[in-house]
Formats: structure tokens, C-alpha cells, sequence
């Protein structure tokens, strides 16, 4: 297990691993010209990986560029 990761709390671990599982599934979506899936206030909705992203971590690109 990496250091870094060790000396995390529990709360920062599951933090970081709702993370990386977004920038997944953002990336997947991405790659396929799919939207994303989501329940939101107890419904079904489809959103564009962009505005997901967008939402999720505002001060990145994820592009890349």
C-alpha cells in the first residue's frame, strides 16, 4: 500500500476513492460518446461527461489542455 495512502483517515480514503471511481467513469464516458447515468433526487437522469466533470472538479480540465 502506498504511504501516502497509509497515513490518510478513513474519511480521506473514501474521499479519494469517490474520486478516482468519477474520473472513471468520466473518462469512459468520454471515450464512447456516452452520457453519464445518474440519480438525482430520485431520478434517473443522462448528462453529458462534460458537465459532469465541470461539476465535479470545477477548477480542472479534463481534457488536458
Amino acid at each position: 500500500m502506498n504511504e501516502d495512502i497509509k497515513n490518510l483517515t478513513m474519511r480521506e480514503k473514501v474521499d479519494l476513492a469517490f474520486k478516482r471511481a468519477a474520473i472513471k467513469v468520466i473518462e469512459r464516458a468520454r471515450q464512447t460518446g456516452t452520457p453519464v447515468i445518474l440519480s438525482e433526487n430520485g431520478r434517473i437522469i443522462k448528462r453529458s461527461w462534460e458537465e459532469v466533470a465541470r461539476e465535479l472538479f470545477p477548477t480542472e480540465n479534463p481534457d488536458g489542455e
